[in-house]
């Protein structure tokens, strides 16, 4: 069962992140330290700096969300979000 925590950030993710993302995409790397990762579609980014130069190429968009869940990694704190469109 996925934590209260997780799912108040997953909410937080998808609901701010995803709109500032598709709206402003360079203030979206507000969202990541410096040693954060993410992983877009098979292409697998590390670091504050290049992640702004990659979301930065990424086009405007609206995010319609219908649903999401999310699942707490154990022993690690990760969280995998899926979202649905």
């Amino acid at each position: 069962m996925t934590s209260p925590t997780s799912l108040g950030i997953s909410r937080e993710i998808i609901t701010r992140f995803m709109k500032l993302l598709g709206e402003n995409s360079q203030s979206a790397s507000d969202y990541f330290s410096n040693n954060a990762t993410i992983d877009w579609n098979l292409t697998r980014v590390t670091g504050k700096i290049k992640i702004f130069d990659f979301l930065k190429e990424i086009p405007l968009f609206t995010h319609k969300l219908i649903e999401f869940d999310c699942q707490s990694v154990p022993d690690i704190p990760s969280l995998t979000i899926v979202t649905s469109e």
